[in-house]
């Protein structure tokens, strides 16, 4: 079951990464803003996300949150495949050659180590008692619009980053492997981000030594798979990216950023 869950979650991945790249060739079809690879990346991993999201929580308020139509939702995304700057994106992205050195390949070998770490289950008591029962409460009535202030107040707490756990606790009831692995999700793109931009303002040692302090954190680096802590990782991702999309949209005057 492992497996599948796992199988789903790429099924997940690659929906938000095409959608992502679809929005962004959208709002910028020359691509005269792209930064770098990892940049781009994270980016649309990001826009992605926030867009699926948005999808599964429009489903929770028309009363169609069930696994058919989550995993509808989801693959009605590949559809942006049919567009050609899209295809292009893609193909840009993952066949144009990559300049390996040593920061990038300490880089993949920490990203490794930070996969590797978050395979393993959800335990976090908040993630059991709060996030995932809101998320099992919502796939049981259907509809994200249940319960009152006097039931219980967690009901009214959205936690945007714990949404797309539904996709995986709606086909696998028991499984906590797909949940881990949306936490994982939110938080690689956090990594990609802060690799990406200190890369391009100063350097890929730059880059390493900025992605180092983060994942040498222990809150950080344990997310979700700990007893006590998960951090929301998408917040997180947000945050930074408009940070510096605004400082960098004045230093560029760039309409796009």
């Amino acid at each position: 079951m492992n497996y599948m869950q796992f199988g789903l979650f790429c099924f997940f991945v690659f929906s938000v990464f095409i959608s992502g790249v679809g929005f962004y060739t959208l709002l910028d079809r020359a691509r005269k803003s792209l930064l770098n690879r990892f940049i781009f990346l994270g980016e649309v991993l990001l826009i992605g996300g926030i867009w699926v999201v948005g999808q599964f929580l429009l489903l929770s308020l028309l009363g169609l949150y069930s696994s058919f139509y989550l995993v509808a939702a989801t693959g009605i995304n590949y559809l942006f495949l049919l567009n050609k700057n899209t295809r292009t994106a893609i193909f840009d992205l993952f066949c144009k050659k990559v300049s390996f050195d040593f920061p990038l390949i300490l880089f993949a070998g920490l990203l490794g180590v930070f996969i590797i770490r978050n395979c393993y289950f959800m335990i976090a008591a908040d993630s059991i008692t709060t996030y995932l029962f809101i998320q099992k409460l919502w796939l049981a009535k259907g509809s994200s619009l249940v319960g009152s202030i006097g039931h219980d107040l967690r009901v009214f707490i959205p936690h945007f980053d714990i949404v797309p756990s539904a996709l995986g606790l709606s086909i696998f009831e028991g499984g906590l492997l797909f949940p881990q692995m949306v936490s994982f999700f939110w938080r690689f793109i956090v990594v990609l981000l802060v690799f990406g931009y200190t890369s391009f303002r100063l350097n890929r040692y730059c880059g390493l030594a900025a992605v180092m302090l983060i994942l040498f954190d222990i809150h950080f680096f344990y997310s979700g798979v700990n007893q006590w802590v998960l951090i929301n990782g998408a917040l997180v991702a947000f945050l930074f990216a408009a940070a510096y999309n605004f400082w960098q949209a004045r230093a560029q005057e760039s309409e796009f950023r």
